[in-house]
């Protein structure tokens, strides 16, 4: 399921992400740094989320 546009436009440290558990309670949507890319022959490079750094409450 897709995180929703109100929590993704919360004001958050650049180069990270929210990452939705899927779970119920305060702990929903973490918001991940992006660690690294790996590149991959012949096709788009992929993004490797990292270490959790906080999560979005409310």
């Amino acid at each position: 399921m897709a995180v929703p546009l109100n929590v993704r436009q919360v004001e958050r440290p650049k180069n990270t992400i929210v990452d939705d558990s899927g779970r119920d309670g305060p702990n929903r949507y973490a918001v991940r740094e992006r660690a690294s890319i790996k590149y991959v022959a012949g096709g788009n490079p992929q993004p490797r989320n990292g270490r959790v750094i906080g999560h979005i409450i409310d």
